[in-house]
C-alpha cells in the first residue's frame, strides 16, 4: 500500500468554449508537480534469472517498507475531446528492506529512475 501527496500546478494557457452551455475548457497545459509518499507493508521478490548466478540469497522475498519522491513536469493537448498528453519525472525510492535478498544491495537502499510516460484519455464531463 502507498499514498501520495504534494502540490500539482496546472496551467492551461488556453480556455475555449466547450459548447453552446456557456461551459469553458482547456484545449491544453502544462503541469508541475512534486509529491512526497510512503510505503506501506509492500513486498519485493527478487528477480528469478539473478538465482542462478549467486546474487540472490534465501529467502526470495521480503517486506519493505520507506518512502517515495516524484518531481515531474508535463504537457497536454486536447483534440476532438481526445486528451494526448506526456510526463517527464523523476522519481527516487528509499526502501527498507526487513530481510536482505540481493548480496550486492544493503537492507536500506534507494531505487533512482527517470520516466517519460505517455497517454490519451477521454474526459468525462458533468
Amino acid at each position: 500500500m502507498s499514498w501520495m501527496v504534494g502540490p500539482v500546478i496546472h496551467y492551461a494557457p488556453s480556455i475555449e468554449a466547450s459548447g453552446p452551455e456557456g461551459e469553458y475548457t482547456a484545449g491544453g497545459g502544462l503541469t508541475l508537480y512534486a509529491l512526497y509518499g510512503q510505503l506501506i507493508n509492500g513486498e519485493l521478490t527478487a528477480y528469478p534469472a539473478r538465482r542462478n548466478y549467486g546474487a540472490v540469497v534465501d529467502p526470495y522475498k521480503t517486506s519493505i517498507r520507506g518512502y517515495k519522491i516524484d518531481v515531474g513536469i508535463g504537457g497536454e493537448i486536447s483534440i476532438c475531446a481526445i486528451n494526448l498528453g506526456v510526463n517527464l519525472y523523476y522519481s527516487m525510492i528509499r526502501i527498507k528492506m526487513a530481510e536482505k535478498i540481493y548480496t550486492e544491495v544493503d537492507k536500506k537502499t534507494n531505487l533512482n529512475e527517470i520516466c517519460v510516460e505517455l497517454y490519451m484519455g477521454i474526459p468525462i464531463e458533468y
